[in-house]
């Protein structure tokens, strides 16, 4: 203290009073009054300083430590705390004399909004409030700037009014959506009054930006964004002369500055709204102006009927609108009864009605609208006629949407769920052929129809004049189980209670608004008081889902609304000659692009935009091609960049390298994150990949259709479900909820009241609150002259006596409804006609005032629930702007565009660029945007459209809505005096063979390349030529006329293609996924789905099966036992490396079969060999889809070696490109009626086949029929052989044998049960085969050896061996009785368990044995054996854990037990041991005390199931083999599969058993124990016990372990049986319980429970080695029968068993084979037996018995196995 001056001791201090030079006196922290400019109430005994100025150095460190290390949370904290207390908290404060340093004030208040959200929306909130709005005053009111010279205006600048401006422009504040509200509020208080603050402050920053030679980019943009804002804010702002003029200066400086592409869309703001700037779009945005006659051209020709009030007959309905913003999405009444045709923009842009980007906007939405909203339109037309007139003859309607049908539809239920909202179930008739069914045969028809499911699409129609759009609701999710007991029993589903099969007559549908914005209680009025007698009609859409469509069309409108698109110029050219700049960031003075990452060793290479750049260091040492490395290049150097990639060009490959480019350069150019769009979700899904795996960190994909397992942790909601929200968030989200909770109660009381609202008591409390005279006249008890009413019984009396009263037959007429109304009528005169007329109006007027303050509550209810999407989309903006990719397809970027529009994400990279929609790419042109890459084929397939009268591949159409953007740009439309765009073609292809990348290089690509590569492809196995066109002149197959489709089907096409494909995959060289079948229509692709699934196995893709389900229930499934669409149909004769059946259908992927397709939906894949079906063969020469240019291209390029086309060449001939490859064809002879064969083994000989049936006779063995020929002798012998032998119950191999070949000697040998070798000899012809090494034991090559003395066998893995060899591998002699000659005779008996200790494999490289069928019973029985072992091991080592868990909750519940509180009311425990848990559970008073004991038993449950014997394998296979044989699959004589019983491991599932039980056990006690320890008072709950069914389980369990030898089990058993027992009579035992009966029952009871123990005490002499671990709990219940108690703190004893499992254990077989595990020290302890046939397996002192040995392969194998 002497230091400071401040010793009171004086002389008698203990410490030296000596100053220090070097001493410093610690700075002590503001006191928090005087920084509010209050005294201290402290005064000198405040220990903190009142020295403002002393603490200004310590604020300043203080500040920048923070800046510096920005991540210490509770620096942040502390900061944000001392900002607060800067702000004055009310009136009285802000009339003191300021002592904040506005300077520190707000750039604190900038280094919180930089800091992260948590601060930022805190600061932004504060800053909204009165003291932070009074601190903005104290800047931007107070103070002249006009009169404040140039040196103190720039020192304000820069320390005050820029960090205000950087504040409100920062991107943080700009990309939050919970915050707009209040950054509206200090925008406006920026405007001011009249906005004259904001026109002198922002002369101030013109001044300030001027004052320099050059304007700083960053405080200019910053500005520009503020001012936007402002205007954006206001809407007066554009009238306000002095804000114009500011306006009108930033925009002049604006011309001269490279601005980022955010701040050139605030830019264009400005301009729109206020009129100014060269670049103004040709039409206004404002919509008085749009309809104005000044926006059209002078010398426009209508050559349209244009829309809305432009039309020259008035607008065609009420949706007819010159501006898309007033359009509805989907279609009104009035529109849908309009017979005037809907104006459509054609492709000139001049005829357009309004111009520049506003016209092209427009165009795309109302093409768009047409293309998916019109075909609904036209069917829902259609049906409404036939409702108005149910009489009139139906004409055919126009092809168009599939639709389905359904009559006298009903509002059955109204139901509100605060996550879904207003929900309707609606009733209709069911379907006339479903009415005789059962209910599970409708069920399963309506499943497989997969009509009216999730997301459907479906309009109400009725006949008084409405329509409604609905979407049918998903089914809830299930709730599981509350354990509050609090908690009210949850409601029944609502799809449990309306379902479409539950009722024979009628159906239910629930479904919901499709329009959020919809006003759901006009659909409640229709169906309310007054409505009878109207018919109504619900139409379904099949395969129409909104989601697919409403998000773009809506985000048109949004973008018709900002017109904030970048590119504008280029976009809409509108007679300009297109400048295509580098993009923005990198114009950037100063900038270089890296390009290290392209050069192969990471060298130093810059690119600058104002160089000419070379590409010869790229090309030393990169592995690019010279297009490659130019398309790059190019796409880095201008803002548009359009890279053409032909087939197989490695688009995908340049793609991902420009990405990685752009990040290296991401922070310099302050990228943002890369958004890639695609336009299908599997090419999203391979782009990302391959991101992934080349390195590419921090990707994220938006969209939950992914396939892809790697992708699943960089989905959105995986990753965003690792954030958290801020607290401001947190409370934002809690006040939500409580409002829609409150929401909700309101609005289900509304409902039951709309629904109530005839009933005579409701009536009467409408009539007691609006009606008070009228209440009065009828519900008084007295008459006016005092007389009493008889007859009242309450309200319902009154109305129904006086409803029945008042004269029939009136000599007037029925007086108007306004007269009855009077209050002077009297009630009691009426006529029953006029009483009948008034109630119904009462009814209706109740009903309508319930639904209008319905409709408040809904729309509240809605206002909260976007609240809470604000909430999550603030922190999907977050978790996004982290991200360095994000990937998302064209429809899910138009669903997310609200978030994506707040990322400051500058570049977009579009693959497949000439697939997309021209309007999907527009909406992902994000505001931000200064770079778009656009990357795709526009000669390859185009955008996909609905309706053919909009393809430009229709003549008659003027419109062309499939020319994408990228086509558009590169290849722009003569006469619409646009110009191409500059573009990079790749030239390089590395996927055909030259001699099929000749058909399109000689049609349409002439500069095509091929790598050296491509010329080194192997010739086709069994195929003479690579390249084939088979010609064929079988017609196509007539229509289906049940079958709305414009489907073709050739049946002769699917037999030819089939044979063709079985003759490839017999050749042995390609796997399923090498070979790909195409074809152009989908009825074709059903019908080969069905034929080739017999032969291999068919993935279908994923797009193929989203049109078959469109398509509906077609041949193929109805084929397959009515399986559903898009299932993967697994051949019989496949190999299968598991134990599941090979008819099971299952969804793949195109990597792991066959595959199947549809042209369009093959873009972008390649297979080895490609054969297709054309389909179309008719004298008319319709050719059909295959007639234009980019569908040939695409199917002409997916084949790498080979590719084989069957079709009618009359049919295709006359289309140009067609014709060409027909020639080249033609001239290479590669064009014929008959397609040639080849066998490798003899290619001299010539096979050709131009049927399907010529593959069996003339390659009946996938090679040629010599081979057979040859083999006879051999074969004869081997029959005559066998033919003596009963039929064989083992497999033998046949060289070259297939199920299909013609040879009699085959058949004869297929009818004595002979398997055949699943890979052909016909694959052993070359060179490499016949050098292999086929005899172990001579050493001899397959040349060598002599095929008819000694036949081979060919091994999945290629090699080739002698029978004798492979025969002595397998051992083939110990499982088979064999002659003299090895020859095997018969099966050997039941083998021995677990003897097949080794699994074979080929000698050379030891790959699977397992597909060669003569030892298919071998393997396969080793295979079980491993599996059995495998299921041994894990069953036992997932018992542990579970013990373990079990352990630790009985601890918790025993350290806990005095906590637990008794509610009134008595317990009930009877019935099952399931059902007692739950009841406890469920108790009041137990507060979810058992809720992990439950979660505990329900997993012990669920591994009671997996260890029963039912899912064990050698069980499983045998269930497996009856049911083929019951079915009578195979022939007749099919052996059964017997096996030894005792294999079967039942030890794992008495565990589990003695687990569980002794689970309830613990719950049952610790609750019993609790309510004995009750004081006996009157208001002690009851408690009813009833354990018989405990007991009987425990009996079941005594069998089970007694018969299978498990003495520990038995002994637990008997130990469960005596504990219930004792609880039992513990709750039995009191005083009011002396009756003899009773007493009689419970002497029973205890005896037979002691009988038990006495059991369970011998089994435990007998076999102390296997039960010491229960001796002391059977000791303990012996201790609780005696007393009547269950007051015991005894602990389960499970270490000592979870011991035996794991820690040193080791596994042993007994004598009999039988595994099982020893602890410890790894050998027997004590004598004990084998718990399977109680064999002797131990002795004493550690010492095994003899036959004992120990099971290294378990534990080798499996030892370390974990679940």
């Amino acid at each position: 203290m002497f230091q400071f001056g401040k010793c009171a001791k004086g002389n008698a201090c203990m410490y030296a009073h000596v100053v220090d030079p070097n001493f410093k006196p610690k700075r002590r922290a503001l006191c928090h009054a005087i920084a509010r400019g209050r005294p201290c109430p402290r005064g000198d005994a405040c220990p903190y300083s009142h020295d403002p100025v002393s603490t200004e150095d310590g604020n300043a460190a203080q500040t920048r430590r923070t800046s510096s290390n920005a991540t210490d949370e509770t620096t942040t904290r502390d900061l944000l705390m001392r900002w607060r207390f800067k702000i004055p908290r009310d009136a009285r404060e802000r009339q003191k004399t300021p002592t904040v340093n506005l300077a520190e004030f707000f750039g604190q208040a900038l280094e919180l909004v930089a800091a992260g959200a948590e601060t930022m929306q805190q600061v932004i909130n504060t800053l909204a409030s009165d003291g932070g709005r009074f601190r903005m005053d104290q800047l931007l009111k107070d103070r002249d700037f006009a009169s404040v010279d140039d040196g103190t205006l720039g020192i304000i600048w820069r320390s005050q009014l820029l960090p205000l401006l950087q504040i409100l422009a920062h991107e943080n504040v700009l990309a939050s959506r919970v915050i707009e509200v209040t950054h509206g509020t200090l925008l406006n208080e920026l405007y001011g009054t009249n906005g004259n603050r904001a026109v002198q402050v922002f002369t101030a920053v013109l001044r300030c930006l001027t004052m320099d030679a050059a304007v700083q980019p960053d405080d200019f943009e910053t500005s520009l964004l503020v001012l936007a804002g402002v205007l954006v804010m206001n809407g007066s702002a554009h009238v306000n002369p002095g804000f114009q003029g500011v306006c009108e200066t930033f925009v002049a400086i604006a011309e001269s500055q490279t601005m980022s592409g955010l701040a050139s869309s605030h830019l264009l703001k400005i301009q729109i709204r206020l009129g100014i700037g060269k670049d103004l779009p040709e039409a206004s945005n404002s919509k008085t102006k749009l309809k104005a006659p000044l926006t059209m051209r002078p010398d426009f020709v209508v050559k349209q009927d244009l829309p809305g009030e432009m039309s020259d007959d008035g607008p065609r309905h009420d949706n007819d609108h010159a501006d898309i913003r007033d359009i509805q999405i989907l279609p009104t009444l009035q529109e849908i009864q309009s017979d005037r045709v809907e104006y459509l923009p054609r492709g000139n842009s001049e005829e357009w009605h309004t111009q520049g980007i506003a016209g092209l906007i427009d165009r795309h939405f109302r093409l768009v609208r047409e293309d998916t909203v019109g075909q609904l339109r036209d069917v829902a037309k259609f049906e409404y006629e036939h409702l108005q007139n149910p009489m009139l003859v139906r004409q055919e309607r126009r092809q168009g949407a599939r639709t389905h049908t359904y009559r006298n539809v009903q509002l059955a239920h109204v139901h509100f769920d605060e996550q879904r909202g207003l929900q309707v179930a609606l009733s209709f008739d069911q379907p006339p052929e479903l009415r005789n069914m059962s209910a599970t045969k409708r069920r399963t028809w309506w499943e497989d129809s997969m009509r009216l499911g999730s997301d459907a699409l479906v309009c109400l129609l009725s006949s008084d004049g409405s329509a409604t759009f609905l979407v049918v609701a998903m089914p809830a999710l299930p709730v599981p189980l509350s354990t509050d007991a609090n908690t009210q029993a949850l409601p029944k589903p609502l799809h449990e209670g309306y379902s479409l099969s539950a009722d024979p007559k009628t159906s239910h549908v629930i479904a919901h608004l499709a329009d959020p914005e919809d006003d759901a209680t006009e659909l409640l009025a229709r169906f309310g008081p007054g409505q009878d007698g109207i018919q109504r009609s619900l139409i379904e859409f099949p395969g129409v889902v909104l989601p697919a469509f409403e998000p773009t069309l809506k985000a048109l409108q949004q973008m018709a609304d900002t017109l904030d698109l970048p590119f504008a110029n280029l976009l809409s050219q509108g007679g300009r000659e297109p400048d295509v700049l580098p993009p923005a960031y990198a114009r950037k003075e100063g900038f270089q692009t890296n390009l290290g990452s392209l050069t192969g060793d990471n060298s130093p290479l810059r690119l600058r935009q104002d160089q000419q750049f070379g590409a010869d260091t790229l090309l030393q040492n990169s592995t690019l091609d010279v297009a490659q490395q130019r398309a790059i290049i190019h796409a880095l150097t201008h803002q548009v960049a359009l890279i053409q990639g032909p087939p197989g060009t490695g688009k995908s490959y340049s793609g991902i390298k420009i990405i990685q480019v752009l990040l290296d350069n991401k922070t310099a150019g302050k990228l943002g994150p890369i958004v890639c769009v695609c336009y299908t979700n599997h090419a999203l899904d391979q782009l990302l990949e391959h991101l992934l795996d080349s390195g590419v960190t921090q990707v994220i994909r938006i969209g939950s259709r992914s396939k892809s397992e790697k992708l699943a942790q960089v989905n959105l909601r995986s990753v965003a479900m690792k954030h958290d929200l801020t607290k401001y968030e947190k409370e934002q989200r809690y006040k939500a909820r409580c409002a829609i909770e409150a929401q909700a109660a309101s609005i289900d009381g509304l409902l039951e009241n709309l629904q109530k609202a005839g009933n005579y008591a409701h009536v009467e409390r409408y009539l007691d609150r609006y009606h008070t005279t009228t209440h009065a006249q009828l519900f008084a008890k007295e008459d006016e002259h005092g007389w009493r009413r008889a007859g009242q019984g309450g309200s319902a009396g009154s109305l129904k006596d006086w409803l029945a009263g008042g004269a029939r037959q009136h000599h007037t007429r029925v007086r108007s409804l306004g007269t009855l109304q009077s209050p002077d009528q009297d009630l009691f005169a009426m006529s029953h006609e006029e009483r009948k007329m008034l109630l119904d109006y009462w009814v209706r007027d109740n009903a309508e005032g319930l639904r209008n303050e319905l409709a408040i509550y809904l729309k509240a209810y809605g206002a909260e629930k976007e609240r809470l999407d604000e909430i999550r989309g603030e922190l999907d903006v977050r978790v996004l702007s982290e991200a360095n990719v994000i990937g998302v397809t064209t429809s899910g970027l138009a669903r997310n565009l609200k978030h994506l529009r707040k990322l400051k994400s500058k570049v977009l990279v579009v693959e497949e660029a000439g697939e997309v929609l021209e309007a999907h790419l527009l909406t992902a042109m994000l505001p931000s945007v200064e770079h778009a890459i656009l990357i795709g084929d526009h000669q390859q397939l185009r955008p996909r459209v609905q309706n053919y009268d909009l393809s430009c591949e229709n003549p008659r159409s003027q419109v062309g809505l499939d020319i994408s953007l990228f086509e558009r740009l590169v290849q722009p439309r003569q006469g619409n005096g646009e110009r191409a765009l500059p573009f990079v073609t790749l030239e390089t292809q590395r996927r055909m063979h030259p001699l099929i990348s000749q058909l399109i290089r000689s049609t349409l690509y002439r500069n095509l390349q091929d790598a050296p590569s491509v010329a080194e492809y192997p010739e086709v196995s069994g195929m003479r030529h690579r390249l084939f066109w088979l010609d064929h002149k079988q017609k196509e197959d007539g229509k289906n006329e049940h079958m709305h489709t414009t489907s073709h089907i050739n049946t002769f096409e699917v037999q030819m293609v089939t044979s063709l494909v079985s003759h490839l995959v017999r050749q042995g060289v390609y796997r399923a996924e090498d070979i790909a079948v195409l074809t152009p229509y989908l009825g074709q692709l059903r019908k080969l789905r069905t034929a080739l699934s017999g032969v291999v196995e068919v993935v279908l893709n994923g797009r193929d099966v989203d049109d078959l389900a469109r398509e509906g229930v077609d041949e193929a499934s109805t084929a397959n036992n009515n399986l559903p669409n898009g299932t993967v149909l697994q051949a019989a004769e496949a190999p299968t490396d598991s134990l599941a059946p090979r008819n099971k259908i299952t969804r793949g992927n195109l990597l792991q079969a066959l595959r199947l397709a549809t042209v369009d939906n093959f873009q972008g894949e390649e297979a080895k060999v490609v054969v297709v079906s054309l389909v179309r063969s008719n004298d008319q020469r319709k050719c059909g889809f295959l007639r234009t240019s980019n569908r040939i291209n695409v199917l002409l390029s997916r084949a790498q070696h080979g590719m084989y086309v069957i079709g009618n060449s009359a049919t295709s001939a006359h289309i140009p490109m067609w014709r060409e490859v027909l020639q080249m064809m033609s001239e290479h002879g590669n064009l014929g009626v008959s397609l040639a064969l080849c066998c490798p083994r003899h290619p001299e000989i010539l096979l050709e086949v131009s049927e399907p049936d010529h593959f069996k006779t003339v390659a009946p063995e996938a090679g040629c029929s010599l081979i057979i020929d040859a083999r006879q002798p051999v074969m004869g012998t081997m029959s005559r052989a066998l033919s003596a032998m009963p039929p064989a119950k083992f497999d033998a191999v046949i060289p070259n044998a297939t199920r299909g070949a013609m040879s009699p000697v085959l058949r004869a040998l297929r009818f004595n049960a002979l398997r055949v070798v699943s890979i052909p000899l016909a694959n052993c012809g070359t060179e490499g085969v016949k050098d292999l090494r086929a005899d172990m034991l001579e050493m001899k090559t397959y040349r060598e050896v002599d095929l008819d003395e000694t036949p081979c066998i060919f091994t999945q893995c290629g090699h080739v061996f002698t029978v004798e060899t492979l025969d002595g591998l397998m051992s083939i002699a110990d499982h088979y009785t064999v002659d003299a000659n090895g020859v095997p005779l018969a099966v050997k008996g039941n083998s021995e368990p677990f003897s097949y200790e080794e699994l074979k494999a080929c000698p050379d490289c030891r790959g699977s044995l397992r597909n060669i069928a003569r030892y298919g019973r071998i393997v396969r029985r080793a295979l079980l054996d491993e599996a059995t072992k495998k299921f041994i091991s894990w069953s036992n080592r997932a018992y542990v854990p579970l013990a373990e868990r079990l352990q630790k909750e009985q601890g918790g519940l025993l350290t806990s037990a005095d906590r637990l509180q008794f509610a009134r009311g008595n317990i009930v425990l009877e019935r099952g041991r399931g059902v007692q848990m739950e009841i406890i559970n469920e108790l009041k008073s137990t507060n979810g005390r058992y809720k992990p004991l439950l979660k505990l038993r329900k997993d012990v449950r669920d591994f009671m199931q997996k260890v029963s014997k039912e899912e064990q394998p050698f069980q499983r296979v045998r269930d497996m083999v009856e049911t083929v044989r019951r079915r009578a699959v195979f022939d007749a004589d099919t052996p059964t599969f017997d096996f030894d019983q005792t294999i079967l491991q039942t030890r794992g599932h008495l565990l589990a058993t003695a687990l569980l039980i002794r689970c309830d056990l613990i719950g049952i006690s610790d609750l019993v124990s609790a309510w004995e320890r009750l004081p006996p008072t009157p208001n002690k709950p009851g408690l009813k016990v009833n354990f018989s069914a405990n007991r009987i389980d425990c009996g079941l369990l005594t069998e089970q372990a007694e018969k299978s030898m498990n003495r520990l089990q038995q002994v637990e058993s008997h130990v469960f049986w005596a504990q219930f027992a004792a609880l039992e009579l513990s709750v039995m035992y009191g005083p009011a319980d002396g009756r003899q009966d009773m007493v009689r029952t419970m002497d029973e009871l205890r005896r037979v429970a002691h009988t038990r123990l006495d059991m369970a005490k011998d089994l435990c002499r007998q076999y102390p080695g296997q039960t010491a671990n229960v001796v002391q709990e059977a000791d303990e219940v012996r201790r609780m029968l005696d007393e009547s108690t269950t007051n015991s703190e005894m602990r389960m004893v499970v270490a000592a068993m979870a011991t035996e499992f794991s820690g040193t254990g080791h596994w042993y077989r007994c004598v009999n084979g039988h595994p099982f595990t020893i602890g410890e020290c790894g050998m027997p302890m004590q004598t004990a037996r084998c718990p399977q046939c109680d064999a002797r397996i131990g002795g004493e002192h550690h010492q095994a018995e003899d036959g004992v040995t120990h099971a290294g392969d378990i534990e080798r194998d499996f030892g370390g196995l974990h679940l």
